[in-house]
C-alpha cells in the first residue's frame, strides 16, 4: 500500500518510509523487527557514511553493554565520533565487548543497581551528554513461585538502576544532553510467568515519564521520545 523506492542503505531507508508516512512501527518491524520476533535473528547496527554530528566527541556512557543492543548502541557512538564508556556486571564478557569495539572506548564492571559504583562511575566520567541503559532481568516463574528477592531484583535492575543514572549523571550533564531507557516489550504484551518482568518494564516506563516532569526545570530544552521496544529517552 506504499510508494516503491530503492534505497542505498538503511538510513535513506527510513527517510523514504518516514516521508511516505509509514508508521513508525511498520518501519522497525521492516528494519529488523519481525527477523527477531519470528527468527530470533539479532538486529545488527552498521553506520557506514552517514555521521550523525551531535556525537562527534561527544561524552557517551552505556549501561548493560556487553552483548545485544548495548553493544550495538556503543559500536555507533563510537563510529559516529564519540568517546564511549560501556558499563556490565560480567567483567569478562564486557572485557570481550570492548576488545571487540575497539578504539579508545573504556570499560567499567559494576552493578547498575549499586548507587555509590554509578555514582563514583559518572564521578570519574565527569560531564557527560548522553546516557543509554539497557540494563534489566527477565526471571522466570509463576507467581507462586517468585520470591521477593527475585522479584525485587527485577524491579532493580530497570528501575532502581534508571534511578541511579539520572540521580549522578543530571547534575553533570551539558546543555543538549539525553536520557535514553531500554525497557521492553513484556511492558504491554504479557507472557506467561514473566510477572516480575513484565512490572519491571512498565515501572521503567512510568519512571521515565516522571523524570520527564522532575527534569523539565533544568535550563535546557526537554523533549520525550517513544520508539520501537519500549524504548523511551528523556532528552535535556
Amino acid at each position: 500500500d506504499y510508494p516503491h523506492f530503492d534505497a542505498e542503505d538503511a538510513w535513506e531507508a527510513i527517510e523514504h518510509m518516514r516521508d511516505a508516512g509509514v508508521p513508525e512501527d511498520a518501519v522497525a518491524k521492516l528494519m529488523g523487527g519481525n527477523a527477531l520476533r519470528m527468527y530470533g535473528i539479532e538486529p545488527t547496527l552498521h553506520v557506514r557514511e552517514k555521521r550523525d554530528s551531535r556525537f562527534e566527541g561527544a561524552e557517551v556512557v552505556i549501561l548493560g553493554a556487553s552483548s545485544g543492543m548495548g553493544l550495538a548502541t556503543a559500536r555507533a557512538a563510537s563510529e559516529a565520533g564519540a568517546s564511549v564508556t560501556i558499563v556490565a556486571r560480567d567483567a569478562q564478557r564486557l572485557e570481550a565487548a570492548r576488545a571487540g569495539l575497539g578504539g579508545a572506548v573504556r570499560a567499567r564492571s559494576l552493578d547498575a543497581a549499586d548507587a555509590d559504583a554509578v555514582e563514583a562511575l559518572f564521578a570519574e566520567v565527569g560531564s557527560v551528554d548522553h546516557v543509554v541503559s539497557f540494563t534489566g532481568d527477565q526471571p522466570t516463574g509463576t507467581v507462586a513461585d517468585t520470591d521477593h528477592d527475585t522479584y525485587v531484583r527485577a524491579l532493580d535492575a530497570r528501575v532502581w538502576a534508571g534511578r541511579n543514572a539520572c540521580a549522578s549523571a543530571a547534575p553533570r550533564m551539558r546543555p543538549g544532553g539525553s536520557f535514553t531507557f531500554c525497557s521492553g516489550v513484556s511492558a504491554i504484551r504479557a507472557r506467561p510467568n514473566r510477572f516480575a518482568g513484565a512490572v519491571a518494564t512498565a515501572g521503567l516506563e512510568s519512571f521515565v515519564r516522571a523524570m520527564a516532569v522532575e527534569l523539565a526545570p533544568l535550563p535546557a530544552e526537554r523533549v520525550a521520545l517513544h520508539a520501537y521496544g519500549g524504548a523511551f529517552a528523556v532528552a535535556r
